[in-house]
């Protein structure tokens, strides 16, 4: 006769270990409750204690960005133009909700806290200036880039099969 063998983890382990799930789980939530009502009574008398913002300006600032034109959106209709239309007026009217931003062309070395646009600023002898102290400090290379992008130019040219750089 074939012998009922036992399983290796009994019913009552699965009842114990939900029995303490259950249990651990009401008490993290019990915690977690406890600490949104303190941080909510904090912020309530951080808000009653303070003056109240004024309400033209948001809280983070004034924007920098406005749409030009309101009443101008897209479709896909025929209302909108002819398909294969030219996308830009002659005007120049694009995109006028973006910030025109100018190229900054520079073969300047970007310095230690400073943009590209704050070290195309700069003038030649303010520039150097820098450039000569953060190099004796060791906060960057001293090396001539405009060869170093002219070697590298050159070398991008011969792969692709001319002669020199001025093709």
């Amino acid at each position: 006769m074939a012998k009922i063998s036992k399983p290796p983890v009994p019913a009552k382990l699965y009842k114990h270990f939900a029995a303490v799930t259950i249990l651990l789980t009401a008490t993290i939530a019990m915690f977690a409750d406890e600490d949104q009502r303190a941080a909510a009574e904090q912020a309530q008398s951080r808000s009653t204690s303070s003056e109240p913002a004024p309400h033209n300006t948001p809280a983070y600032g004034e924007a920098r960005l406005t749409r030009a034109e309101e009443g101008a959106s897209g479709s896909f209709g025929s209302e909108g133009g002819s398909f294969g239309a030219p996308m830009m007026t002659p005007g120049g009217g694009g995109n006028r909700s973006s910030i025109a931003r100018r190229a900054v062309n520079s073969n300047r070395q970007i310095l230690p806290n400073m943009t590209s646009e704050e070290v195309a600023a700069l003038s030649e002898e303010e520039y150097e200036r820098l450039r000569a102290l953060y190099a004796a400090a060791g906060a960057i290379e001293d090396v001539d880039r405009s060869a170093q992008m002219s070697s590298v130019e050159a070398a991008s040219a011969r792969r692709m099969g001319h002669g020199g750089s001025d093709s």
